[in-house]
């Protein structure tokens, strides 16, 4: 995948952190929010996906899993990476479908597919939110003089 700065991620990179790591956030170009996919789970705690704030650091993102989800501890494997596409291609591309195939299964389908659903319903909604913003100039600069 291309960004505005050149190659940022391939699909096979993605592939790999969705298979692979115990813990992933996935960030998009027009938010700081950050989708958090912790995969680990117990008997009775299901794997978590939510829509989180930009902690500003790795360090704050530990911070923010120890509070959270203290049983589990530090995760083994742990990526980021940004989502240079829309969330339209998030679904079209399989990857969303990749995520959910990664944490059902486990006894724990129906809240996992409820988190899925309120999580992408707020990808969607930040993603519109910013493109109005954009739109109407709110939080943005033009590079042009006004007419």
């Amino acid at each position: 995948m291309y960004g505005e700065t050149g190659l940022l991620v391939t699909q096979d990179d993605v592939a790999r952190a969705i298979d692979k790591c115990d813990v992933f956030l996935v960030g998009f170009r027009n938010t700081s929010d950050r989708l958090v996919v912790d995969t680990r789970f117990t008997d009775s705690e299901p794997p978590m996906v939510e829509v989180s704030e930009s902690t500003g650091s790795i360090e704050g993102r530990m911070f923010w899993l120890g509070q959270r989800r203290p049983q589990f501890g530090l995760p083994q494997q742990f990526k980021f990476f940004v989502w240079p596409n829309s969330i339209g291609w998030l679904l079209e591309s399989g990857t969303w479908e990749r995520i959910r195939q990664r944490l059902i299964g486990h006894g724990f389908d129906e809240a996992v597919e409820a988190q899925m659903e309120v999580s992408l319903q707020e990808l969607r909604d930040v993603e519109q939110d910013s493109t109005m913003a954009a739109i109407v100039g709110e939080g943005y600069q033009t590079i042009w003089p006004p007419a």
